[in-house]
């Protein structure tokens, strides 16, 4: 609804009354004037009949106009009646008591309203008008008035949200709905040049909405709301505040329920109608689950642009704001299943609808991944992007976490990033299975964009392969593992060793070539490698399992090694004695038993034959071949002449071979025999 720029029309018509009543009536009692048109620089009016009689206490005035245009109201008036049976002069001017106006056909529909008015003649002029019906509901108005200085007072109660699209065609999208109730009250005030003030309070209920495709949506909304603006120049100052109470909103991909806590949002500032330019000079969002945040800048609607801003937030709760406002967008990546804890602050600039500044802290933070990936405990320090000559590097420090099940100790780091790379400044010692792991440099390329790389060196030192047999679920071993990564890189979601994987383990080395693992954080990670060991001593090996006793060393390799989610699908060994072993050969009754069940799925029953007295025996050499593909491994040793192949080839007296002669058996059933070798306390799985 418009507000009058000009004189209204209670101004007009009881302005020409009092001419008329002064002029005409002593002369005659009744008197009757018809116009075909009538009008002023803001108004224009139609078939005008004005008819005075007098009457015991004074006069009594009809108005008639078949067309009524204003920019006070949304469109033209109809069929127009205004009715005031008493007018009364006194030494003010005059007063219109009980009136009533109608209107046939407007914009918001026929209406019929009681009003009362007065017109002093100093050209004073005041209105109240009852019983406006609008969207629905019911307006109160209190106009008043003095040459080109006017006010207005608006109480509306039960408006319909949804009559809204009816009457403002580009309020809302036209395949969306809106349905819900509003109470107004409104304070205008104005001169020649429009409308020079806006004070009002209000509250919706019952808000819904949805846009046709459904991706903006507001369930059982309810909200306060308070304006207070004025016209400067050519612009407006002011401030309005907003406090959703209640409801469910949605804007994909974000997600809000708003119940026991409101969440509050002022915004102080100017805006130009002519540049469609906002300047912010205070903003603040507040919402006690989630967040807390201050803002300045300046916006422009028509490029729907920010140019500047200087945002400050905070959190509290963490957990909130990662699942309202961050977890949404990482759907479908490493994080988008996370718990988190702790507190944040940050202060951020924005310049043409891009981040160019951000400077966070972070205190007592933890994150468990529900995926069991990884984990941080007690995560604070500092983060700047990007980061200034001027400005001091990112610093992190961290009491603790796990990677993969296996616990990482306390670390510090300290890098520095921007748009494009991150790099870390100093090494980097990880505590780890009673171990350390040293990374000498990390480098990495477009960290946050869609195609992130990075490179990296590392050495594992004294790592207890006993813990990283029980974070990994597999039979316990004994000792430690060393080793080195010299180049690592990670492109395209996939992780790469350049160059090998030094390992010193089981008193031998095992070297590690071509590893590449797609996916490394993903649902389903794979992996591909070949792998090289040597002089390994079956002594130490052996003592892992309760596989009896073998002694001696042991050479071999894995090749075209292919895991998914960490489960072989594919890959060629070869166990076996190495030529000139200078170790002695000796083998258990146990582990000649478990041989023998792996190549055959039965054990060799030595225990209870005479043999049982000898507890172990030397052998000349053993071997093993497997090679699966899919659920299918292969399965073979030395060639035996019957067509079976040794597993064992014994040696001296009593000599005893453990002989196989299933070649082909499901890997399943394969893992099911090895389940059958036990470690001290743990079942293979």
């Amino acid at each position: 609804m418009k507000i009058p720029l000009g004189k209204t029309l209670l101004g007009f018509v009881l302005g020409g009354l009092w001419l008329i009543a002064n002029a005409v009536i002593p002369a005659q009692p009744e008197l009757s004037l018809s116009l075909q048109s009538l009008s002023s620089e803001s108004w224009t009016a139609e078939g005008v009949e004005v008819a005075l009689a007098t009457t015991p206490s004074g006069l009594s005035a009809r108005l008639t106009m078949k067309r009524f245009i204003h920019p006070a109201f949304q469109g033209d008036l109809l069929g127009v009646f205004l009715d005031c049976p008493e007018l009364i002069e006194d030494t003010q001017g005059y007063r219109c008591s009980g009136g009533h106006l109608t209107v046939r056909e407007s914009a918001f529909g026929p209406q019929a309203l009681n009003i009362n008015g007065t017109y002093s003649n100093s050209g004073a002029y005041a209105l109240k008008a009852r019983a406006l019906k609008l969207f629905g509901g019911s307006v109160t108005l209190d106009m008043q008035g003095f040459g080109n200085d006017w006010s207005l007072n608006m109480q509306a109660q039960q408006l319909g949200l949804g009559a809204l699209s009816s009457v403002y065609p580009g309020l809302i999208p036209g395949d969306a709905s809106l349905s819900g109730h509003a109470r107004i009250n409104l304070r205008v005030r104005g001169d020649a040049q429009g409308v020079a003030a806006l004070q009002g309070d209000g509250r919706f209920e019952g808000l819904n909405f949805s846009d046709g495709p459904g991706l903006h949506v507001a369930e059982s909304g309810a909200a306060r709301w308070t304006l207070d603006a004025q016209r400067r120049d050519k612009a407006w100052k002011g401030r309005v505040e907003l406090q959703l109470e209640s409801g469910m909103f949605y804007s994909d991909p974000f997600y809000l329920e708003v119940a026991q806590v409101p969440v509050k949002l002022h915004l102080q500032g100017q805006w130009t109608p002519a540049t469609q330019h906002v300047r912010l000079d205070d903003a603040g969002l507040k919402y006690a689950p989630l967040i807390q945040a201050q803002a300045l800048g300046s916006i422009d609607l028509k490029q729907q642009r920010i140019d500047e801003a200087q945002v400050r937030l905070s959190s509290a709760g963490l957990q909130a704001f990662y699942k309202t406002l961050l977890q949404p967008l990482l759907i479908g990546s490493p994080l988008d299943e996370l718990e988190l804890s702790g507190g944040l602050e940050a202060d951020l600039r924005i310049e043409a609808n891009q981040l160019s500044r951000l400077d966070a802290r972070l205190t007592g933070v933890s994150m468990n991944d529900r995926k069991g990936l990884f984990s941080a405990r007690d995560l604070k320090g500092r983060l700047t992007w990007p980061h200034a000559k001027e400005a001091s590097p990112s610093k992190l420090q961290l009491a603790g976490g796990a990677l993969y099940g296996i616990a990482l100790g306390p670390m510090q780091v300290r890098f520095t990033m921007d748009e494009s790379s991150f790099r870390m400044l100093e090494p980097l010692t990880i505590p780890l299975l009673q171990g350390r792991l040293s990374i000498d440099r990390f480098e990495a390329r477009d960290p946050f964009g869609e195609s992130p790389a990075w490179q990296t060196g590392a050495k594992l030192t004294e790592l207890s392969l006993a813990d990283l047999s029980q974070a990994f679920g597999w039979p316990t071993m004994s000792g430690s593992l060393n080793g080195s990564l010299p180049a690592m890189s990670y492109q395209d979601h996939t992780l790469t060793l350049d160059g090998a994987l030094e390992v010193e383990v089981f008193g031998g080395h095992v070297r590690v070539d071509d590893l590449v693992i797609r996916n490394p954080l993903g649902r389903v990670p794979e992996l591909f490698a070949d792998a090289e060991f040597q002089h390994l001593d079956l002594a130490p090996i052996t003592q892992t399992f309760s596989f009896g006793h073998m002694e001696g060393g042991l050479e071999g390799w894995v090749r075209d090694l292919h895991l998914m989610s960490w489960e072989p699908v594919a890959f060629q060994a070869l166990l076996q004695t190495p030529e000139d072993d200078p170790l002695a050969h000796r083998i258990s009754q146990r582990a000649i038993d478990d041989l023998t069940a792996l190549g055959n799925g039965v054990g060799s029953g030595l225990s209870k034959t005479f043999m049982g007295i000898f507890k172990e025996f030397r052998y000349n050499r053993m071997m093993l071949r497997v090679s699966l593909s899919g659920d299918q491994a292969e399965l073979d040793g030395i060639p035996h002449a019957d067509g079976g192949y040794y597993l064992v080839e014994g040696a001296g007296l009593p000599r005893i071979d453990v002989i196989a002669r299933n070649r082909n058996v499901a890997w399943k059933t394969l893992l099911a025999r090895l389940q059958n070798i036990r470690v001290e306390g743990v079942q293979v799985e």
